[in-house]
């Protein structure tokens, strides 16, 4: 299942409020490029229980430092090994 929410100026306070959507749980998908999201929404996009499934996630065009960005690489590849996120 994917959602795009591409380009919708969300920022980070919005990205929280997606990763606490237990309604987002079957996702495996989602565009979030373009929406002024920095490390803190992004890191919690990534460690969200309800967004385990993600396989794909686009941040491109945010706000984001290279060491949440290596993190949140990890995270990803983690789960599309079949792993735990790290």
């Amino acid at each position: 299942m994917a959602l795009n929410l591409a380009y919708n100026g969300l920022g980070d306070r919005r990205a929280h409020a997606l990763a606490e959507s237990p309604y987002l749980a079957k996702l495996t998908k989602l565009n979030l490029a373009g929406n002024t999201i920095g490390d803190e929404g992004a890191r919690a996009l990534t460690a969200s229980p309800h967004l385990q499934n993600l396989t794909r996630l686009d941040l491109s065009n945010n706000n984001i430092g290279s060491a949440a960005s290596a993190e949140i690489q990890r995270t990803l590849a983690a789960r599309r090994a079949g792993r735990s996120a790290i």
